[in-house]
């Protein structure tokens, strides 16, 4: 019991330990992800209008309005890979991998306090059958003893 104690005890704390640092790594692309939506939209939006008076004359109205639009795709795709980019580092593995030897180690615990349970629980279904068995002879065995004593003559 004191090693199912002590292995949930250091499961916990890994797996919260793990967790603060990928909600610090989290936290860091929403704030870079943040700003570079912000420059992306001021330096967009001045690109936008330098590109289309640039190119107007030469592709007019249409074909200038298709080159913005397609270096605002390129654009946002290259920026969206890079904050959907998921981190790695030999910390968080090494984090991963004990977590998962604290989860066994908790598991193999529960797992043998659930086996004793289950068997504690068989037991008493034994005991109860054997109970109801008894109740159910003692019940016959009375009414067999009643109807013998009806059956009797009387004196």
């Amino acid at each position: 019991m004191a090693s199912l104690s002590k292995n949930a005890h250091l499961y916990t704390r890994l797996a919260v330990l793990r967790r603060r640092i990928l909600f610090r790594y989290a936290a860091g692309r929403i704030v870079m992800g943040t700003l570079a939506v912000l420059f992306l939209l001021v330096g967009v939006g001045l690109l936008n209008v330098a590109l289309f008076l640039g190119l107007r004359n030469s592709l007019g109205d249409i074909g200038a309005i298709l080159v913005v639009a397609a270096v605002h795709l390129v654009g946002g795709s290259i920026a969206l890979f890079a904050t959907l980019r998921e981190p790695s580092s030999p910390e968080l593995e090494a984090l991963g991998e004990a977590e998962a030897a604290a989860f066994e180690a908790f598991s193999a615990d529960t797992s043998g306090i659930v086996e004793g349970l289950t068997s504690v629980g068989e037991r008493l279904g034994r005991v109860g059958s054997n109970v109801s068995l008894g109740i159910a002879a003692l019940s016959s065995l009375h009414s067999l003893v009643s109807r013998s004593n009806d059956k009797a003559p009387s004196k």
